[in-house]
């Protein structure tokens, strides 16, 4: 919500001024949060003995590997879509009020998809709602790239819901599910590290040079057909996990 409402409402400020207000107003608000931050109870928790061994099982699970690495792709792609989506609008000619409803856009659409997410992952599970949230992601970024409407890039906006919204909550419940016992935490800190801290960098610093070497046009493109190859890995492995329990199945039989 604050992400929606800020989106607007700076923007309207930041045409009515300057782009420095943003930074003052963002600055002020930092201190307010820092000062409700320290006043705030901090619990302390005791790690569990076994968190080596859950450490080792999560290394050697090549079923941790595809996950992380579809994680880590989507992570560089949604960065990219963050980090330069206003300098596509602004090459597009959009205001600045255009780009904070842009944002407003995105916040309904994920507060949608948030508020139905027990419904959605009781219905479809883990894979098939991380699977839809790839190809969203990757129809969105196609569509930015194939687009030279500003008015088409914002109403793309509206499936950020089905994209990041949709990945995030099925990602959660995924690593959940693939976590050792007792090492729920631990997936959960290797899932957010690998997409929001890893692919987030490698995306910001990739996209930068393929923005240089080719547009924005091209490189949101290239971040769509990333995804789409990630999509492609993720579908095959679960084929092949899918296969392997069949067989393991017969063994049994």
């Amino acid at each position: 919500v604050g992400w929606g409402v800020a989106g607007p409402v700076s923007g309207y400020l930041v045409g009515l001024t300057s782009l420095r207000v943003a930074f003052y107003v963002s600055f002020a608000l930092l201190l307010v949060c820092a000062g409700i931050a320290v006043q705030m109870p901090v619990r302390r928790v005791s790690l569990s003995a076994h968190v080596g061994q859950g450490l080792r099982l999560v290394a050697t699970s090549w079923r941790w590997a595809v996950f992380l690495t579809v994680m880590f792709i989507a992570g560089a792609a949604l960065a990219i879509s963050f980090n330069y989506l206003f300098l596509y609008l602004a090459e597009l000619n959009a205001s600045s009020t255009w780009m904070g409803l842009s944002l407003t856009l995105a916040t309904l659409s994920e507060m949608a998809v948030m508020f139905y997410a027990a419904q959605l992952l009781t219905r479809w599970g883990t894979r098939t709602l991380l699977m839809a949230s790839l190809l969203f992601m990757a129809l969105r970024l196609l569509g930015y790239a194939a687009t030279g409407s500003a008015a088409v890039v914002i109403a793309l906006q509206l499936l950020h819901g089905p994209s990041f919204g949709l990945m995030w909550v099925a990602a959660v419940a995924r690593a959940d599910q693939l976590a050792p016992p007792g090492m729920s935490a631990t997936a959960q800190g290797l899932n957010s590290g690998v997409t929001m801290g890893l692919g987030a960098a490698f995306g910001s610093i990739t996209g930068g040079f393929v923005y240089q070497s080719v547009g924005l046009a091209s490189m949101f493109g290239w971040a769509g057909a990333a995804v789409l190859v990630a999509l492609i890995l993720f579908v095959v492995a679960g084929w092949v996990a899918a296969q392997q329990k069949l067989k393991a199945t017969a063994g049994e039989a």
